[in-house]
């Protein structure tokens, strides 16, 4: 089992991975939920239940589906070439993440989407 300071650490990295994700798709869909619904009262609601349902879904599924992904993860490279890549994984993710997050504040959640949808 996952018992080692890594491990831990690692586990501790996969919540907020996909917290984050959630709110960055959760950004884009506040963005196009503004442009289609004109009511105040009914946006609200819409986002309501968008935000209810991404948070629902990130920790009932994602959260448990990522983590368990890690551990095979670290088990197959802990095997085959040490942590590396359990880590390399978690470098790539934050790093687009952050990419991400870099777009939507510079440029707008517009600059998140295709150019046929904006």
């Amino acid at each position: 089992m996952m018992t080692s300071r890594s491990a831990r650490l690692q586990r501790a990295l996969v919540l907020p991975l996909v917290v984050l994700l959630v709110v960055l798709l959760e950004a884009v869909a506040a963005f196009e939920v503004s442009r289609s619904v004109h009511s105040l009262h009914l946006r609200v609601a819409i986002l309501m239940i968008l935000y209810g349902a991404g948070f629902s879904i990130a920790a009932g599924w994602v959260t448990p589906w990522l983590r368990n992904l890690v551990s095979a993860t670290r088990r197959t490279t802990h095997r085959t070439g040490g942590r590396a890549g359990t880590w390399l994984f978690f470098a790539v993710a934050y790093g687009l993440l952050y990419y991400a997050f870099y777009l939507l504040e510079t440029g707008g959640t517009a600059a998140l989407l295709p150019s046929a949808l904006t």
